[in-house]
């Protein structure tokens, strides 16, 4: 992203598109049209710097992604904070492999292992580090793999709606459990969404991932054209058979012509 760039101060995404925070998707998705007729490299007049309108596209394009995605612009919204003054060098260098990220990943685990020694319950898994650009990409399929199988140890019994213990009879208490436990469940699938959406968010804009995204489709690429290639050397060559085959077939029936009308003279 250009607003990252060199150490530059992050721009915050509605301040890229010209729209305030409580903006609606229309208005997203008409400002990103707008600016994109006036930004795009190719709109750019003669003797224009074609590299900062093509980052500042980018950026633009960048800004669109995020706040055009509702899940993605929640996010945004809830740490928008964090990323726009965090360590502009850490964040380009590793995009979404940031201590923004990380320590936001580090304060769940934390919280999932304190309650689980609290209230007696199994830990849960170790939890894989984050890394940097030099790590291995097994060490970033681990690390997101942990995140995006998320599943809290925790049962949210605080998001209970009713004291069950004062129903005035059986059939109430019941009822008041049963609500609680809908209750419970909803928030412990709300958190695990949030979490999961959370790491979803890191990955799709994770340089490490995102480079070898590209990698593997250029090996893809790669291998599709020399497939191509060798079904065009097989073409050519049953191309170059088919002429031979009919070259020595038609010899064949000169010759085999040839010897009937010998015959014939003989006759005669």
């Amino acid at each position: 992203m250009a607003s990252s760039a060199a150490g530059a101060p992050k721009r915050c995404y509605y301040e890229i598109l010209g729209l305030s925070r409580d903006c609606s998707p229309t208005d997203i998705k008409l400002a990103f049209r707008r600016l994109a007729l006036t930004l795009h490299p190719d709109k750019q007049p003669p003797g224009s710097d074609i590299a900062a309108a093509t980052a500042a596209f980018q950026e633009l394009q960048h800004a669109h992604s995020v706040l055009s995605d509702p899940h993605e612009r929640a996010y945004y919204d809830s740490y928008r904070s964090q990323i726009l003054f965090s360590d502009p060098s850490a964040s380009a260098s590793g995009g979404a492999a940031s201590p923004v990220y990380g320590d936001v990943f580090d304060k769940v685990f934390a919280q999932e292992l304190a309650y689980a020694r609290r209230m007696g319950v199994q830990e849960p898994a170790s939890l894989p580090v984050i890394g940097n650009l030099d790590s291995p990409y097994a060490q970033v399929t681990a690390f997101y793999s942990y995140w995006l199988g998320f599943a809290t140890v925790m049962d949210f019994g605080w998001a209970v709606e009713w004291d069950s213990a004062r129903g005035e009879n059986r059939h109430l208490r019941r009822l008041m459990e049963e609500d609680n436990k809908k209750a419970m469940r909803k928030a412990w699938r709300e958190y695990n969404d949030a979490v999961r959406g959370l790491a979803a968010f890191c990955k799709k804009r994770d340089k490490r991932v995102v480079d070898m995204a590209l990698k593997k489709k250029k090996a893809e690429e790669e291998k599709r054209k020399a497939e191509e290639r060798e079904e065009g050397r097989r073409k050519e060559e049953r191309r170059r058979s088919g002429r031979w085959r009919i070259k020595s077939l038609s010899g064949q029936g000169w010759r085999k012509r040839k010897g009937c009308l010998m015959k014939r003279r003989k006759r005669r």
